[in-house]
C-alpha cells in the first residue's frame, strides 16, 4: 500500500510527522482576511459582495524571516505607476470596474499596533477578532473623485478629504487605473497618486503630517487593503529586497 511504501522509504516516520506538525504550527501566512468576502485574481484582490455598507479589510503581512516558500500571491508585475524602491515605500494599484466608478470606497491602510486579543486570535483562531481595535492610517478613494484620509485608534488626527485633480480624474476615467504610492518619512507620509492618460503619466502629490504616536507605530511593511460596495481590483506592492522570492 501507499502507506507501507512511504514508511519503508522514509525510515524515521515519526520524526517526519513531527517535523510536518512543527512546520504547520509555525507557518506564517502572508495575508489575513479580517472582514469581507475577498477573492484573489492573480496579483490582485477584489470583493465579491457589492451591497455591503461595511468596510472590508484584508491584511498583507509578508513574514520577514520565513523558512518556507511564501507563495500566497504572485510577485506583482512592474508598473510605471508604482514607486517602491525601499522598505519605507509601499503602493497599491487599483483597477476600477467601469460600471462602478462612482460606487463605494477602495484603498489601502498602513498598520500600527494590533490589539493583543487580535494577536492571540490569529495564533489560535479561538473567539472573535475585533477589527476596530487595531491601529490603522487609511487612505480611501471614494466615488473616483476624492481621497479620504482617516485613522483608527490614533489620537489627535482630523479626517482629511483631498479632491482628485481634474487631470487625475480624467486619466482615471480613461484608463480605469489609479496607483496610490506611499512613502513613510520621519514626520510625515508622502502620497503620490499616479494615473495614465495615453502616453502621459499624471501625478498628484501631497503630504500628511504624522504625530509622535503614529511615527512610533506605523509600519510601511504591514498594510491592509480596504474596500466597500464595489468589485475594484487592488494589487499591493511592497518592497522586496530579494526579488527572486515570490510574495
Amino acid at each position: 500500500t501507499a502507506n507501507s511504501l512511504l514508511k519503508s522509504t522514509f525510515k524515521n516516520w515519526s520524526e517526519i510527522e513531527q517535523g510536518f506538525a512543527d512546520f504547520v504550527e509555525n507557518i506564517q501566512p502572508s495575508f489575513h482576511i479580517v472582514s469581507g468576502p475577498w477573492e484573489q485574481d492573480g496579483n490582485a484582490y477584489w470583493l465579491r459582495n457589492t451591497q455591503s455598507t461595511a468596510l472590508s479589510r484584508l491584511d498583507i503581512n509578508p513574514p520577514s524571516a520565513a523558512n518556507h516558500p511564501v507563495m500566497d500571491f504572485p510577485a506583482p508585475k512592474p508598473s510605471s505607476l508604482i514607486d517602491v524602491a525601499n522598505k519605507n515605500q509601499v503602493a497599491a494599484l487599483i483597477e476600477f470596474e467601469a460600471a462602478q466608478l462612482h460606487r463605494g470606497k477602495t484603498g489601502i491602510a498602513l498598520q500600527g499596533k494590533r490589539n493583543q486579543k487580535n494577536q492571540k486570535y490569529r495564533r489560535t483562531f479561538v473567539g472573535e477578532e475585533q477589527a476596530s481595535d487595531d491601529q490603522l492610517l487609511m487612505l480611501l478613494v471614494e466615488d473616483s473623485s476624492h481621497l479620504i484620509i482617516n485613522v483608527q485608534n490614533y489620537d489627535n488626527f482630523k479626517t482629511k478629504q483631498i479632491a482628485l485633480t481634474p487631470e487625475i480624474k480624467d486619466a482615471l476615467i480613461a484608463d480605469k487605473k489609479l496607483a496610490i504610492n506611499l512613502t513613510l518619512e520621519q514626520a510625515q507620509l508622502r502620497v503620490n497618486l499616479h494615473a495614465q492618460r495615453g502616453s502621459k503619466k499624471v501625478t498628484q502629490q501631497f503630504s500628511i503630517p504624522l504625530n509622535k504616536q503614529m511615527i512610533a507605530t506605523l509600519n510601511s511593511e504591514k498594510i491592509s487593503l480596504l474596500g466597500q460596495n464595489n468589485n475594484h481590483k487592488i494589487t499591493p506592492y511592497l518592497f522586496n529586497s530579494t526579488p527572486s522570492r515570490l510574495l
